[in-house]
Order: C-alpha cells, then sequence, then structure tokens
C-alpha cells in the first residue's frame, strides 16, 4: 500500500472561525482521531484546543492552525 499525505482541515466555529489542520497518511489515521475526537466532551469539540489534543491522542501532526497552537489565546 502507497502511503500519501493529505490534510484534514476542522473549523470547528464554522467557515468563518479558526481552524486547525491535520496530517493524515492513511485511513488508520483518521480512525484513531474519530475514537480520539470520541473521547472529548462536547464542549472541547468546539475548540481549537480540544481538536489539537485529540490530533496529539491520536498520535497524529498538527500541521497548520489559526490561531497559532503557539497562541496562549487558542480559542
Amino acid at each position: 500500500m502507497i502511503e500519501r499525505q493529505e490534510e484534514i482541515i476542522f473549523r470547528p466555529l464554522g467557515p468563518q472561525g479558526p481552524m486547525v489542520g491535520i496530517e493524515v497518511h492513511e485511513v488508520g489515521d483518521i480512525i484513531a482521531l474519530d475514537i480520539a475526537m470520541g473521547e472529548l466532551s462536547p464542549e472541547e469539540r468546539k475548540t481549537i484546543k480540544g481538536i489539537i489534543s485529540a490530533a496529539h491522542m491520536a498520535g497524529l501532526n498538527v500541521i497548520d492552525s489559526s490561531p497559532s497552537p503557539k497562541n496562549k489565546e487558542i480559542i
């Protein structure tokens, strides 16, 4: 099986809100992210900080985020 890099973009507050991009390579990455997202509360799923934490729980890389993950004001 050939791996290819793709990105999933989350916009938890809609198209005008902040976004986070997560790098995925295969279906297993998407499944792991789905399981990690299921561990979050409904409120956490609507925040960039929550989505980033789910990506880290799934062992995936966050490759883009607005605001920046280094920003202390993460929504």
